[in-house]
C-alpha cells in the first residue's frame, strides 16, 4: 500500500521524485525536488521488504554516520527520517558517474587522472578516520565524480564507528568481495587499514580497468584476497611509473603492518609523486633572505586576520550579529588608538582561538556520543555553546542528545536557541521539525 501511494503521488513527505537513478537489494535513489528550498536531491528510500530491523539499522547508521561528516570529498546528507512509514535519506545530488561508469565507459585511466582521483578519495577518508569512521566497503562504485572532476565518496551503509560492536550479517564479512582487505575477509576485527587497502585495489582498476582479483564465484575470489599477491601492473601497461607500482602494492599488502598505517601516509606518497610536494624548508630558508620590514609586517597581518574574519562571518561560520559587532569594536579601537598601534591581529587571533576551542568541545562531544557516552557528550557540547552561543551546528547536536537520554524539555529548549540564529538552512528546517514534534 505504501508502494502504491508513493507511485501514484510521486511524493515522500516534502520531496518530489523526478526519477529512478539507481537500485539496489536494499534501496532505491530518487533524483527529487525538497519543495521550499527547490533543489535538486538525491534521495535514498528504503525498499518496504527491506524493513526489518537490522535493515532499518544499517540504513540509520549510514543516515548518522554521513550527516557528521563534513568534507568537500564527501556527499553531503541534508535530511533524514521516516514519513509514512518510508525510511530516507536526502543527500547532495550530484551531477556526473560513479568512478565504476567512468572506467567502463573510458577504459583504464591516465595515470594523471588517477592519482587525481585517489588523492581525493584520500583526504575523504583520512578525514572519516580522524572522525573515529571506518568505511568498510570503498570502492569505484561507492566514488563518485562529478563533471567538474570533483570526487565524492558515498554510502556509509557498512559504517564502522571505532570502539563500537562491529556489525557483520550472521558473523559472516560484509563488503564488497573484490576489494575486501584479507582481515575483512577473514571476518576479524578492523581498523582504519581496511579502507586503506580497499584503496589500494580501486587504484589497480583505475590504472588496469579491473580490480586484482576475480573469480567465478564469491568464495573464490575471497580465497584470493587472503592469500595471494595481485599481479603487476606494468605486465599491462608498461607506462605506469614503477614508484605508482610500488605505491600500490604497499597500500595493498597482504601483510597489515606492511601497509600504509594511516591514509595520510598513502597521500603523502601520491603527492610526492604529482609533483605538488611542498617544500617547507626551503621557504623558510626563502623568507629568511628576505629584509624585515616590521611595520608592514604588522599591516599585512591585521588586513589578512580581517580579510580572514570577513570570510568566516561571510560563510556564515560567525555569526552575523557577532561579526558585525567585532568588526565595529575594532573600528573604534582603530580611531582611538596612535597610529599603527591597534593590535589588530592580538584581537583576530584572540577570537579565532576561542572558536578553534569551542570546536574542539564539539568534536570531542561528537566521539563520545558515537561511543555511546551520551551524559559527557552533552558536557563537551554545553562548552561548545558556551563559547560559541550563536552556533547552530552545536545547539543541533546538544539538543539531539538530549533528546535521546529522554530530556524532553531541554532538546525543546536547544531547538528553540538553534532556531534564533538559524532559521532557513536545513538545521533551521530540522530544528522546526524536531520542535514542533515536541512541543
Amino acid at each position: 500500500m505504501i508502494q502504491e501511494n508513493m507511485e501514484r503521488e510521486k511524493t515522500i513527505g516534502k520531496y518530489k521524485l523526478l526519477r529512478e537513478i539507481g537500485k539496489g537489494g536494499m534501496a532505491i535513489v530518487y533524483k527529487a525536488l525538497e519543495a521550499g528550498t527547490q533543489r535538486n536531491v538525491a534521495l535514498k528510500v528504503l525498499l518496504p521488504n527491506m524493513v526489518d530491523r537490522s535493515t532499518v539499522e544499517r540504513f540509520n547508521r549510514e543516515a548518522r554516520a554521513m550527516a557528521r561528516l563534513k568534507h568537500p570529498n564527501i556527499i553531503e546528507v541534508y535530511d533524514f527520517g521516516m514519513t509514512g512509514g518510508q525510511h530516507y535519506l536526502a543527500m547532495e545530488f550530484i551531477e556526473g558517474e560513479s568512478l565504476k561508469t567512468l572506467i567502463k565507459r573510458k577504459g583504464p585511466l591516465s595515470v594523471e587522472e588517477s592519482l587525481d582521483i585517489i588523492a581525493q578519495a584520500g583526504k575523504a577518508l583520512a578525514y572519516a578516520h580522524s572522525e573515529g569512521m571506518i568505511h568498510r566497503d570503498i570502492k569505484s562504485g561507492n566514488i563518485m565524480i562529478t563533471k567538474e572532476g570533483k570526487v565524492k565518496v558515498m554510502d556509509f551503509g557498512l559504517v564502522q564507528i571505532a570502539g563500537v560492536t562491529r556489525v557483520t550479517t550472521e558473523g559472516s564479512a560484509v563488503g564488497t568481495v573484490e576489494y575486501m582487505s584479507p582481515e575483512q575477509a577473514s571476518d576479524e576485527e578492523l581498523d582504519s587499514r581496511t579502507d586503506i587497502y580497499s584503496l589500494g585495489v580501486t587504484m589497480y582498476e583505475m590504472l588496469t580497468g579491473h580490480p586484482p582479483f576475480e573469480g567465478d564465484s564469491f568464495q573464490a575470489v575471497l580465497i584470493k584476497q587472503k592469500s595471494e599477491t595481485a599481479p603487476s601492473m606494468k605486465k599491462s601497461r608498461p607506462e605506469i611509473p614503477m614508484e605508482l607500482e610500488e605505491i600500490t602494492q604497499k597500500a595493498m599488502a597482504k601483510d597489515i603492518t606492511q601497509r600504509y598505517q594511516k591514509a595520510e601516509e598513502l597521500l603523502d606518497d601520491i603527492n610526492r609523486l604529482r609533483g605538488i610536494e611542498v617544500q617547507r624548508t626551503q621557504k623558510k630558508a626563502e623568507t629568511a633572505e628576505k629584509p624585515q620590514r616590521p611595520q608592514r609586517k604588522k599591516i599585512s597581518r591585521a588586513i589578512l586576520g580581517l580579510i580572514i574574519i570577513g570570510l568566516l562571518g561571510y560563510i556564515g561560520y560567525i555569526n552575523r550579529a557577532e561579526f558585525s559587532l567585532f568588526l565595529s569594536d575594532l573600528g573604534a579601537k582603530i580611531k582611538m588608538a596612535p597610529t599603527g598601534k591597534a593590535d589588530l591581529v592580538r584581537e583576530t587571533e584572540e577570537l579565532l582561538k576561542n572558536l578553534e576551542i569551542a570546536d574542539e568541545h564539539h568534536s570531542l562531544g561528537l566521539k563520545f556520543y558515537r561511543d555511546g557516552f551520551v551524559d559527557e557528550a552533552i558536557a563537551e557540547y554545553k562548552k561548545a555553546v558556551r563559547l560559541r552561543p550563536d552556533y547552530p551546528l552545536y545547539y543541533k547536536d546538544l539538543a539531539i542528545a538530549y533528546e535521546e537520554k529522554g530530556e524532553i524539555k531541554k532538546a525543546v529548549k536547544a531547538w528553540q536557541e538553534l532556531l534564533k540564529y538559524d532559521e532557513t538552512s536545513p538545521l533551521g528546517t530540522m530544528a522546526r521539525e524536531h520542535f514542533e514534534r515536541l512541543k
